[in-house]
């Protein structure tokens, strides 16, 4: 079977489910809220359909199977190739590394990009995992499975984190309850989730970016702030949030540069400690400063 030929299968079972998804909310009861259990309705935007909670706000849909993503980002990393960008990870990892005296990372669908073996080299205790089986293995030839393992490995590994670091990636959740459940269960006491992702505005769904948020067919979640807050709040934790510097694609990835000016980056904590600190640095500004336009660290300068 040609490349061509598959990708047209591919396409007809993405289709197909998208018709079953939207006949299921016009010819079925509507299921309920994926976190608090609220009650929904349907809207739309780019062709598809949502649900919308009409208790915690939170927006998804299930016209892209969570059994066809399998591959995340694969090995194009920050959009740019293996061992591309990274800037976010890395800046979290020193960031709660300083605030809050972390010391166990997992760096939660990193993807080939940089931060991993940036990390390393500087003797932080990082692991990493991802959905991608290409990634893995690419991974694993280098720093083995201890370090490098598929996110369904997650649950059953003993090792435990002081921080959980998951940039773009709560949009792909279908069931963030669970998935949220397994990282929260390998948290060290009082350890911190923390991530980036988009936090819906309200209004319509379609955004003035050239490449709208929700149109992406992978992402299946539109986060708001009280969302995500009731989310954290069925284990315990407060959320804190803040606004970025550079709400695009960190630099050097200028592909995206000029998108998704809603982009928020969140923790989550049950250590009341942890979250005084962070809403001390909140205090001082919303807007926490990962603009990495001339981030420090010359690994991610250098062109490849």
């Amino acid at each position: 079977m040609t490349i061509g030929l598959v990708r047209k299968f591919k396409q007809s079972i993405l289709t197909l489910f998208q018709i079953i998804w939207q006949a299921r909310l016009h010819f079925c009861v509507l299921p309920p809220c994926r976190v608090c259990g609220g009650v929904t309705s349907i809207c739309s935007g780019y062709g598809r359909k949502f649900l919308e909670c009409e208790c915690c706000g939170l927006i998804f849909t299930d016209d892209y199977p969570e059994i066809a993503a399998t591959r995340g980002m694969g090995m194009i990393g920050s959009w740019g190739g293996a061992d591309v960008g990274g800037e976010r990870e890395d800046f979290l990892v020193r960031m709660l590394a300083e605030v809050v005296n972390a010391e166990a990372f997992l760096l939660y669908g990193v993807g080939s990009t940089l931060a991993f073996p940036v990390l390393l080299s500087e003797k932080f205790d990082v692991c990493g995992c991802d959905v991608s089986s290409d990634v893995i293995a690419y991974r694993q030839a280098e720093f083995g499975s201890e370090r490098f393992f598929h996110v369904n490995e997650l649950q059953s590994r003993s090792k435990k984190y002081d921080a959980v670091i998951a940039c773009e990636v709560f949009e792909h959740f279908h069931d963030p309850v669970k998935w949220v459940g397994i990282i929260v269960g390998r948290l060290t006491d009082g350890g911190t989730v923390c991530g980036t992702t988009n936090f819906y505005p309200g209004g319509t769904i379609e955004d003035n970016q050239k490449v709208g948020y929700m149109s992406i067919n992978q992402h299946v979640a539109y986060w708001s702030e009280h969302s995500m807050a009731r989310l954290m709040e069925l284990f315990g934790m407060t959320l804190i949030t803040f606004e970025m510097v550079c709400p695009g694609s960190i630099k050097p990835d200028l592909k995206f540069n000029d998108l998704f000016p809603n982009k928020r980056v969140f923790f989550a904590s049950s250590d009341k400690n942890v979250i005084k600190r962070l809403q001390a640095i909140k205090d001082q500004s919303p807007v926490l400063q990962l603009d990495t336009s001339d981030y420090y660290h010359q690994a991610y300068r250098e062109v490849r």
